[in-house]
């Protein structure tokens, strides 16, 4: 699954990793070339660690304001 960020800086939405979403970023998600709604971060993005090997796995974003989007 290949996942890719898109946080607003000024009037840009910049392609980032999801790692980089941080509390109150104005954000989406593009998973397997679909765009998801438009979204502002609660929190700083926090790793989902593997229960065995303690690497990342995943990343957690909690949601503020969910769909700002008109059109998804």
């Amino acid at each position: 699954m290949a996942v890719v960020a898109f946080v607003k800086h000024e009037d840009n939405m910049i392609p980032s990793h999801p790692c980089s979403i941080k509390a109150g970023d104005e954000f989406y998600l593009v998973v397997d070339g679909v765009k998801g709604p438009t979204q502002v971060a609660q929190a700083d993005a926090t790793p989902v660690l593997d229960e065995i090997t303690r690497e990342t796995i995943d990343w957690n974003i909690e949601i503020k304001e969910e769909c700002i989007d008109a059109d998804v």
